[in-house]
Order: structure tokens, then sequence, then C-alpha cells
């Protein structure tokens, strides 16, 4: 690729830079400076740089676009290794593992902030939910057929991928960054957002968030203050539609779940001798949900009570199964109806004294 600069009559033909004054750190800055828009087309919000994952692998950036879907860019100086696909894919499963929680230690690391502030800050609305997706650029100043094969490959299959090839070029001391999307398409990526990043009707998705926000208020201080307890190992139930995810107890096949879902980016697990109760979670959502009835066994309930943990009940409760039903409880809009949003609150001031006790001892 060559870039010339047009002006009167003249011609004048741009220098390439000297790529061995330029490192990777040197392309990064580069990047981060512009906020990725030589890249993704437009300025995104930059989480940080050189993140280590749980692998002791170093992300290049982290990014989260306007819609609050992560966007992963991994820099390669020269021509792009093989092994590129391999290594932002295994970028993608880290951060898919990751809960809310995670995802705001890293904000305040690198942004001094927490991430819901700096997405208002950045993009002058709320954030409704971290990571529904993520974007993948690679960006090298080549690729070779094979990386452009496999990137396809993934791309027809829902990845959102993208390969963007770029040159470096000085004029009159100046530097010049010159991109080129070699595989993927950027404006099939951004028009995801109302198809493929969620199977959730937007009526469907509009009711959570309402549920989320007040559940949210009344209730999220609480739960904070409880703090976290070490995480288990147990057998999760993901949903075909990719929203829910469930936990059974590893020592037994019976599930033991609380009626309210409390979710604030956390596993919660209480072990005893013939399993766990487990306070399973919609990964990564910073909400409270209804999502299962709490399958109560007295025995379970007697156990509890002979470990010492306090339960202030006065008879053991009975949890009334509440099934969401789009029809039933919201209106014609989509927004949640108050009586519903009232019966979720009374269910989990009644579940507040049997998860304190399962928290802590």
């Amino acid at each position: 690729m060559e870039l010339f600069k047009l002006g009167g009559e003249s011609i004048e033909k741009f220098d390439k830079a000297d790529y061995a004054e330029f490192d990777e750190s040197k392309i990064e800055e580069i990047l981060l400076d512009a906020e990725l828009e030589p890249i993704a087309g437009r300025k995104l919000l930059c989480i940080g740089n050189q993140i280590t994952t749980s692998t002791d692998k170093r992300l290049d950036i982290l990014a989260i676009d306007p819609e609050g879907r992560l966007v992963v860019a991994e820099l390669k100086r020269g021509m792009a290794p093989r092994e590129v696909i391999a290594q932002i894919v295994d970028y993608a499963s880290w951060l898919d593992s990751l809960a809310e929680r995670d995802f705001e230690q890293i904000a305040k690391g690198k942004l001094g902030k927490r991430l819901y502030e700096a997405f208002k800050d950045y993009y002058g609305k709320d954030l409704d939910s971290i990571g529904d997706d993520v974007i993948l650029y690679l960006v090298a100043r080549d690729f070779p057929e094979e990386v452009i094969n496999a990137s396809n490959f993934l791309s027809e299959r829902g990845v959102s991928i993208i390969c963007v090839s770029f040159d470096l070029f000085k004029c009159d001391d100046q530097l010049y960054l010159v991109t080129r999307n070699v595989s993927g398409d950027t404006e099939t990526i951004e028009g995801k957002q109302d198809g493929k990043i969620s199977p959730y009707k937007r009526d469907d998705r509009k009711f959570s968030m309402m549920l989320k926000k007040r559940m949210e208020e009344e209730f999220g201080d609480w739960l904070d203050d409880l703090g976290l307890v070490k995480r288990d190992n147990f057998r999760l139930y993901q949903a075909r539609d990719g929203y829910w995810t469930a936990a059974y107890s590893d020592c037994k096949s019976d599930k033991y779940t609380l009626t309210i879902e409390a979710s604030i980016g956390r596993n919660i697990e209480k072990p005893d001798e013939d399993g766990y109760w487990v306070w399973f979670h919609c990964r990564r959502k910073r909400e409270v949900l209804i999502f299962a009835e709490l399958i109560k066994r007295e025995d379970i309930i007697e156990q509890i009570k002979e470990t010492g943990m306090k339960i202030d009940f006065e008879e053991d409760p009975e949890w009334p199964e509440i099934n969401i039903k789009l029809e039933d409880w919201a209106d014609e809009d989509g927004n949640i109806k108050d009586d519903f949003a009232d019966t979720v609150i009374e269910q989990f001031e009644r579940a507040k004294p049997l998860i304190k006790a399962l928290l802590t001892e």
C-alpha cells in the first residue's frame, strides 16, 4: 500500500515508517489515543490495556461499545501468526466466564471508577448489562491466508471477529495510520444489536431491566454488605437461549435454589455434608430476578439449624412458585406492573433471613 498527498499540481508521496522504531506497545498507544476509531469506525470507551487473564496472558486492549458489548483488540506489529486466532478466542472465552464484579474491578483498576459510571460519562446513557457479546479485532500489518480463512469460518458461524491490516507513514515529522478491513464486516456487527446478540424480544428485555432496577434499588446495598463466599465447583445448566445459567449440587442430584435469584455478579455456595445450597445467578448481570422455586426439604432446614446458623423464622416458610409471564405482569408497552414488582419484593423480604443464614455463620 502506498499513500500520496495531493495538493494543487504537486503530488507528494508519504514514506513508510521504519517499523524498527515501533514495537507493539507504540501501536497500542496510538490506538488507545484514538479510542479505537481507526479499526472500529467509531470511538469506543477503552477500559484498559495489558489486562492479565486467568492464564497469565495479557489482553492488549479491552473496550466496551455503546450497546454494552465488549471489544477486544489484539495487536501484532508484523504478520499475524496463525496462533493469534486461538489466542483471541481464548480471551473471549475468559471474558465470557467473568462475573460483573470482575469487570468492575478491572474498570476501577484501569479507569479509577466503576464501569457503569465510566459508561454513563462517556456515552451519556446507562449501561443495561455487560458483555452480551464480544467483538474481536485482530490488528496486524498483514494476514496470511490461513488466518483469514479461520476468521471467515468463525464469522460465518456467528463469532464477531474482524481482521484489520495497517500501515504507518511519515510526512513532515507527522505519523499517519492507514487501516483496512481484511475480513469481517463492522457494519454487520453493528447491526446485530437488534438481532443476534440477544434471543430475547425487546419487550422481554425491557421488562427484565425494569425489574432489575426495582430490585437493585430495594436490595442492592443489602446484598453487597453480605460480601462474597468462597467459590466452589458445581455443575451448570446453560439455557438454550444463552441468557440463564442454573446450577446443581456437586454431591447430590437434588436441586437446591432460592425462589428469588439475586445476581450481583457472584457465585454463592454453602456446603454441608449432603451437598450444596446454591444461590445461582444470571451471568454478569447486576440484577435480581425471579427464576426458580425453592425445593423445600425439612431435613435440609434442620441441618442448617444444627450448624448454629440462625434463621429468624417463627415457622418454616412456604415458598410459592412465581412464574414470570410477560402477558400477566407487564402492560401493553412492556412496562412492569407495580403489583408484580411488589410481589417480588415481598418474596425477597421473606427470603432475606434464609439468605443471610446461608452466607454467614
